[in-house]
């Protein structure tokens, strides 16, 4: 896990299931972050791509439009699926 300023994202291959785990804060400064490291999943083309936001203790406006163009990058090709709570 590789810390990136105030979070920390972490990628798990499980077969064709990339896990991508998000600590911290994501907003404006960290968002780059984000958006990289799932830029570097979809460029692997897995099945489906799970980001788990459990750990994640602010989101911003930015994380969400981050969240909705990954799935439309995605589209039909892949699963797609953000868990938080």
């Amino acid at each position: 896990m590789a810390p990136l300023g105030s979070i920390s994202i972490s990628v798990e291959r499980l077969g064709d299931i990339a896990v991508l785990g998000v600590i911290g804060v994501v907003d404006l400064a960290t968002g780059p972050a984000l958006r990289h490291e799932i830029d570097g999943v979809i460029g692997k083309d897995p099945m489906s791509l799970i980001i788990d936001l459990t750990k994640v203790t602010f989101i911003s406006s930015t994380c969400l439009a981050i969240l909705a163009s990954t799935k439309e990058r995605l589209g039909d090709a892949a699963g797609f699926s953000g868990v938080c709570h």
